[in-house]
């Protein structure tokens, strides 16, 4: 049995970067110049209810928590993408 139950994600475009979700849960969030990341996206049974508090609470309601899928991979490799995308037209921006 899988250990992984749900997969997490940061909507790149409405985070503000406060930091809380990478205070909560650092394994799972890092923070960079201007937006937290997810370091590792499926997120393990036993850090459910920490995972839930950190996107309830997050301020922009940036974080998204749906079940975890096998063929969630390539559709991940492609979101990281396009996440990088919009970081460097925000850079570009500023």
């Amino acid at each position: 049995m899988d250990v992984r139950s749900v997969r997490v994600t940061v909507d790149q475009r409405s985070c503000v970067g406060c930091g809380f979700c990478e205070e909560l849960l650092p394994d799972v969030f890092v923070l960079g110049d201007y937006t937290a990341t997810v370091a590792d996206g499926a997120v393990p049974k036993n850090r459910l209810d920490a995972l839930e508090g950190a996107a309830r609470d997050c301020p922009v309601g940036a974080i998204a928590i749906t079940p975890w899928s096998r063929h969630a991979s390539s559709h991940d490799h492609q979101e990281g993408e396009n996440e990088e995308e919009d970081r460097q037209v925000r850079e570009y921006q500023r």
